[in-house]
């Protein structure tokens, strides 16, 4: 999730952070791009790709043929553990 939405700043979505933060409570912070790295790392895993949503449709989701809903709000990371 990016860094200003669950903070409010990304307001761009308000339905989505009424239901997800408001409501549900389920998204309490988000990240930078460039500051991802550091979150797997302290759990052992080291980034080796991230894409935006569209990407990752292209790349992860259609070859083997899943319709995962996500937004331009989210990031996807894929880390491999040391």
């Amino acid at each position: 999730m990016l860094r200003d939405f669950p903070d409010g700043g990304g307001r761009r979505a308000s339905v989505m952070y009424e239901e997800f933060v408001v409501k549900q409570r389920i998204r309490r912070f988000g990240m930078a791009p460039g500051d991802v790295g550091g979150l797997p790392a302290s759990y052992g895993w080291v980034e080796r790709e991230q894409t935006g949503v569209a990407e990752y449709r292209v790349r992860r989701l259609e070859p083997v043929g899943c319709e995962l809903p996500a937004s331009g709000l989210e990031r996807f990371v894929f880390a491999e553990k040391r």
